[in-house]
């Protein structure tokens, strides 16, 4: 594959920084390669396994809402426990979801983990990987024959656009501070505006409380509908959070529900396990002190409320001991041990440092498979700031 002409000038048109993730300063925006699937794999192992997923984290989301103990076993404050019920029960469908797992081609995926609350690489896999395939498309330098599965801008669009009438208002909040959210926040806004909806898209750091105890943006403007790209588990610490049960009450509606961080935090992986133990999609995990098994030598340890690989620490059994930057010191007991299941192996290649491995993304929007991402890099952890990105094709 031959990067596009004008690619650096392209990407600065979206403010879509190309290198701003990868430690090495190389560009995180690869196409001088693709990932090629099958039709067949697609269908056969790709898709049915992202809609099993899907119906046991609803499954489980439902237990742990309906049961207190399991709530604070999930690292939930009590305070938050009617705010999630309320939630659940009101806006029972997320927008997004995205999916990681470990896939060799020789078998089903398995789940690394899960991200709902502010899942990266929308913009990337949405946008500028579909504008890849169809650029290259028009020009003929794609195979025969060739497509993508890719529906997530539509099915975001079709998402926003659900319902007999536009919102007065949509206010999508994200940290202005992280580019990486701030460009993800741009992207929703831009498939709400497409939609019909009318956006105001504002930092995090302006949502404030008027004297009816409504959130408001910062300007005036009362908040109705509001999507936030944001861990929950740092609102839960937050002034503002005590405000939010009333706000739900008087009406406001919340598309990135509070429910959605028992699906991001990483005991939900030990949570599915004890749910649906051996299952073939899932890998074993427990949190750290609770394993009723014996993993093996190659372990895989996680923070509870890491996010984008924070404080990962990978063990693969033979006397290494590899880590995520930055590391996180979470609290006592606040981490899961996972089964390591290595990736599927990626050859070397010109351009690219040494051989590496893979996660394969699967995005749900509403509940439905929409489309897949790929990251690689030569980590056997692949984060937010050691990956690539790499457009795919499936072919017949």
């Amino acid at each position: 594959m031959v990067e596009r002409e004008g690619l650096l000038e392209l990407a600065r048109r979206y403010r879509f920084d190309l290198r701003h993730r990868t430690r090495d300063a190389s560009t995180y925006w690869q196409e001088g390669a693709c990932w090629v699937f099958s039709r067949s794999e697609l269908e056969q192992w790709l898709l049915p396994a992202t809609r099993t997923l899907h119906e046991l984290l609803m499954a489980y989301a439902d237990m742990v809402c309906a049961d207190p103990e399991l709530l604070a076993w999930a690292g939930v404050p009590e305070s938050w426990w009617e705010v999630l019920r309320w939630d659940r029960q009101s806006l029972p469908v997320t927008p997004l979801i995205r999916l990681d797992f470990a896939y060799d081609g020789m078998g089903p995926p398995q789940l690394l983990e899960c991200e709902a609350e502010a899942p990266g690489g929308i913009f990337e896999t949405g946008f500028f990987q579909l504008q890849w395939f169809e650029e290259l498309g028009r020009a003929c330098e794609l195979p025969a024959g060739s497509s993508q599965w890719n529906r997530l801008h539509d099915a975001l669009v079709a998402w926003f656009g659900a319902g007999a009438m536009p919102w007065p208002r949509l206010h999508i909040a994200a940290a202005i501070a992280d580019s990486e959210d701030w460009l993800q926040a741009r992207y929703l806004a831009a498939c709400a505006s497409q939609a019909g909806q009318h956006v105001q898209l504002i930092d995090l750091a302006r949502l404030g409380v008027d004297a009816a105890s409504m959130l408001h943006d910062g300007s005036g403007s009362s908040i109705e509908r509001l999507l936030m790209l944001l861990r929950w588990h740092h609102l839960f610490k937050e002034p503002i959070s005590e405000y939010l049960l009333p706000a739900l009450k008087r009406g406001l509606r919340l598309l990135t529900p509070s429910w959605t961080h028992l699906l991001s935090s990483k005991s939900c992986l030990a949570g599915l396990w004890r749910m649906f133990p051996d299952h073939p999609l899932l890998l074993p995990a427990f949190l750290e002190g609770e394993a009723t098994m014996d993993l093996g030598p190659a372990l895989v340890r996680k923070p509870i409320d890491g996010h984008r690989g924070e404080g990962i620490v990978l063990y693969p059994g033979d006397g290494r001991r590899v880590s995520t930057s930055p590391e996180t010191t979470p609290a006592e007991g606040a981490w899961v041990i996972q089964q390591y299941a290595p990736q599927c192996l990626m050859p070397a290649r010109s351009g690219v440092e040494g051989a590496g491995c893979c996660v394969l993304s699967s995005w749900l929007v509403a509940g439905r498979p929409v489309a897949l991402g790929m990251r690689e890099g030569s980590d056997p952890v692949l984060t937010g700031s050691n990956c690539r990105f790499v457009p795919h094709l499936v072919l017949p």
